[in-house]
């Protein structure tokens, strides 16, 4: 529950940052975004889950073999799927950002944000690939640490990027 709650910090973040720094546009804009930036990772915490009930049942038989054809199959499915969503993704963007019907004014900025987000794919999958396979076999502890202070970073990229180097919404789409 708390790793879910950090991981929707992130989007969270951009939006107070942007809407602070930035502008009523920007702010639309991350707002357009959200449901996309929700559905996915609502999308690879559900594969995460169900990758780590079988990782689960090896490591709970014992069957280091099983477990060990699970973990690679996981984190591949994950890093092929990462690197499809990523490139799919980020030329897409228009047309989901239209299919929810994102107001013209703020399209361009939505579209900015969601690409960068879009590149940012396989470290995405991976992190939640990994962190499901640590809590399968009952590491639920370096998961969350590591999400914890990957908040933080976030938030601190986001302000360096938007107030010191004034990137506007790209900003806080690198910093994510």
């Amino acid at each position: 529950m708390a790793g879910n709650l950090f991981q929707q910090l992130y989007n969270t973040v951009d939006s107070i940052v942007v809407g602070n720094y930035v502008g009523q546009r920007a702010l639309a804009a991350v707002a357009a975004s959200t449901p996309i930036v929700n559905i996915i990772v609502g999308f690879f915490m559900g594969m995460s889950a169900g990758a780590s009930i079988v990782i689960s049942m090896y490591f709970g038989a014992r069957d280091r073999k099983g477990l060990r054809r699970s973990v690679h199959a996981s984190m591949l499915i994950a890093a092929v799927l990462g690197l499809i969503l990523t490139f799919i993704g980020i030329f897409i963007s228009p047309l989901l950002l239209r299919l929810i019907s994102t107001p013209a004014g703020v399209m361009e900025s939505a579209v900015l944000y969601l690409r960068i987000y879009f590149g940012g794919m396989l470290a995405l999958m991976i992190y939640n690939m990994g962190s499901s396979v640590l809590r399968a076999v009952g590491d639920s502890r370096r998961p969350l640490y590591f999400l914890c202070v990957s908040s933080v970073i976030n938030i601190g990229l986001d302000l360096l990027f938007v107030i010191v180097f004034r990137w506007g919404i790209a900003g806080v789409a690198w910093g994510t």
